[in-house]
């Protein structure tokens, strides 16, 4: 009860020396006859409508203030626009909807040296077109206010605070935070926040979002412009304190040198998103999510940088990119109970990336890797829905490296290393002769599937029996070996789904070899004679019909030879099934199925316009058939028919002064004199006439003529 009554003695005895803004004569703050008496320096001032009177114009300073006043009261809608100086010896306060503060030009200084607080509370509103508001203390927009900063430069001795759904809207300039840049809690309207459009905000010390009062939803907002934190960027919520606080950038630049956390103990989530062309940077040590709500959130083109010798990504929620760069220039531990997708992952040079978290580490876009990860024994997961690409100077070494890539898969651009597990759930493994996948010797992998298998060279190294998930251009064909002698043995395997150069000669007892497939089978280290082992996913697809009249073929470099072998599964119709060689072979090298007896295997390269017949069937267009006929017997026979066609292309481009070949890479060349129909001796792609006439190209591919229309030159 004490101290109720102080307050209450406080408040009338300041509004004894209060002086008022009357507006009587102008809008001139200078003129005496503006005010209920002449302030004097040091006394407080209110301006308030309901003291207005004569000419009740809100008061302007034009000239800079002849006296230092108090305390600044604003309410009631009264307005103040500063174009000059103004100093004050203690706080201002603009209080309710319509008050407002405009500063145009000049240096509004408020207290300098003792403490002093520029407030604007229930819906007032400030506006900063230029000049310099300098703040001592504390710079707060509280309760549905709202702050617009569109140029000039305004600072804060110790903190810049919103609270209770405060705003600040930054539109330019230049903002400047010693101490504390906090944004708490909300009304029952609005969330407290801080939206940067353009300009500068520098805050030297903590950027904090807070929750303590309620359920709110307090945010940070950067569309442009460019954000320094010299500190610590936290979260933090105490009871009955709940919601979630917001970082989100959606352009401009960032940059924090301290760490970023959801503090232990806090009860509000966190949020933190960077969008569009956006690019934050860290040189702190920590990025730390604490909920499982907690999320950070990459999409468009945005950066998330970090530059730290030893940082630690510590996530126990979500980290969800769906594009822009993630990059890690230093050393990064990455841990934490949470999710984690990265969407472009670059590991830049003399870098490395730990993935200390048991959680999988999911890759939606490329992965690059100029420096090292180091996988610990967790899950690599490629799990996008466009082309992913491996990239880097440096090799993969993974652990369980899991493909579930729902559209076009993962390219190789550099040799990926498996020690665990390959997973292959959707999506094709594109390899090369240059960039290849090779598991280790205490590596396994899942079979494969029709969406999912290696194209390309595949390696194995280690001294068990392996089945090579292998495949190309839509065919899942997996060739399989027995057990190696050493654990050091390394053998390499890649399908074709085309027939191999010669299908011909065919030793007896074999009567033909497939004209559809083939698999090449290498030993790159050691030389242990294996089985081999051919699997089909659907006879009819690779012509197989009767399981007495399979073997395996083997190319020994001048003839297709034959090796014994059992066939096991199904061999009709889309049924699959394998067949594997009874004795190791040890040339290796190029294998496809042999056939006894009743099939026929024929290539035909012709010229277009030229069809094959088989039986009832005419084929006229490049393509693989297979024609299950009758022989004189009635027994099955099948024919299997390679058709190249090959369609020449005469048409002629008008280069000026030259005329163009439009096939640049045909066998042969000749212009023609149409007036003559003669030759004109000119035999290459590109042709300079001497004379204006009619002229057209005869070409020849693959032994296929045709010849151009005529054009004018």
């Amino acid at each position: 009860m004490k101290s109720g009554i102080l307050i209450i003695t406080l408040f009338i005895s300041q509004l004894a020396f209060t002086q008022n803004w009357t507006g009587a004569v102008s809008s001139d703050w200078n003129n005496s006859g503006n005010w209920s008496t002449w302030p004097l320096n040091g006394e407080d001032l209110t301006i308030n409508p309901a003291n207005y009177s004569g000419a009740s114009a809100s008061p302007i300073i034009s000239a800079n203030s002849v006296f230092s006043p108090a305390m600044i009261t604003i309410t009631n809608g009264g307005n103040l626009t500063i174009n000059a100086n103004l100093t004050t010896t203690d706080d201002v306060e603009c209080i309710g909807v319509g008050s407002s503060i405009t500063v145009n030009s000049g240096t509004f200084s408020v207290n300098p040296g003792d403490g002093g607080r520029l407030i604007f509370d229930l819906g007032a509103t400030g506006v900063i077109n230029s000049g310099d508001v300098i703040v001592d203390e504390r710079f707060i927009a509280g309760e549905n206010a709202l702050v617009t900063i569109n140029g000039g430069n305004a600072s804060s001795g110790e903190r810049l605070l919103m609270d209770l759904g405060g705003q600040f809207v930054q539109e330019g300039g230049n903002v400047n935070v010693a101490a504390v840049f906090a944004m708490a809690d909300g009304s029952t309207t609005l969330n407290s926040g801080y939206t940067l459009n353009n300009g500068n905000l520098n805050i030297t010390g903590e950027f904090a979002i807070e929750c303590e009062a309620g359920n709110f939803q307090p945010f940070f907002i950067q569309n442009n412009g460019t954000l320094t934190v010299n500190g610590d960027m936290f979260w933090f919520g105490s009871l009955p304190g709940t919601g979630r606080g917001f970082y989100i950038q959606n352009g401009g630049t960032a940059n924090v040198n301290g760490i970023i956390q959801n503090m232990l103990a806090s009860t509000t989530g966190m949020h933190f998103e960077v969008n569009n062309n956006a690019v934050f940077n860290t040189t702190g040590t920590t990025f730390e999510s604490l909920h499982a709500t907690d999320s950070l959130k990459l999409t468009g083109n945005a950066q998330f940088n970090i530059s730290q010798t030893n940082f630690s990504l510590i996530n126990n929620g979500v980290i969800f990119g769906e594009s822009g760069e993630f990059n890690i220039d230093g050393n990064c531990n990455a841990a934490g109970t949470g999710f984690f997708q990265y969407p472009n992952l670059n590991i830049l040079s003399a870098s490395n990336l730990t993935h200390t978290s048991a959680s999988d580490f999911h890759i939606f876009n490329d992965f690059t890797l100029n420096g090292n990860y180091t996988h610990l024994n967790h899950d690599l997961v490629f799990n996008g829905n466009g082309l992913q690409n491996i990239n880097g100077a440096l090799n993969l070494t993974a652990y369980d490296l899991t493909i579930s890539n729902s559209s076009n898969g993962v390219a190789l651009n550099t040799d990926v290393f498996v020690n665990g597990y390959l997973n292959l759930v959707d999506g094709i493994v594109s390899s090369s002769a240059t960039n290849s996948i090779e598991l280790s010797a205490t590596a396994t992998s899942s079979p494969g599937n029709d969406s999912s298998y290696v194209s390309g060279p595949m390696l194995k190294t280690g001294n068990t029996a392996f089945i090579f998930p292998v495949g190309k251009n839509g065919k899942w064909a997996r060739i399989g070996i027995s057990n190696p002698t050493n654990i050091t043995d390394t053998y390499l395997a890649e399908y074709f789904n085309n027939a191999f150069s010669s299908i011909t000669p065919v030793n007896s007892p074999l009567s033909a070899v497939s004209s559809i497939e083939y698999w090449n089978l290498e030993h790159l280290n050691g030389n242990t004679p294996l089985q081999v082992e051919l699997f089909w996913e659907n006879a009819s697809s690779s012509a197989i019909t009767d399981c007495n009249e399979l073997s395996v073929a083997n190319w020994n470099g001048t003839a297709w030879v034959n090796e014994l072998a059992v066939a096991s599964g199904n061999c009709t119709g889309t049924n699959a099934g394998a067949i594997q060689t009874n004795a190791v072979t040890g040339g290796l090298g190029n294998f496809t199925f042999g056939f006894y007896s009743g099939v026929t295997s024929q290539q035909f390269d012709v010229c277009a316009g030229t069809s094959i017949t088989v039986g009832p069937n005419t084929y006229n267009s490049t393509g693989t058939y297979i024609d299950i006929l009758q022989d004189v017997n009635n027994n099955d026979s099948i024919v299997i028919t390679a058709l190249n066609v090959t369609t020449p292309n005469a048409a002629i481009n008008l280069t000026v002064p030259s005329l163009t070949a439009v096939d640049m890479n045909a066998d042969t060349y000749d212009w023609l004199d149409c007036y003559t129909n003669n030759s004109t001796g000119n035999t290459n792609a590109l042709f300079t006439p001497n004379q204006s006439g009619w002229y057209s190209l005869a070409v020849s591919t693959n032994g296929c003529a045709d010849t151009s229309a005529c054009l004018y030159f």
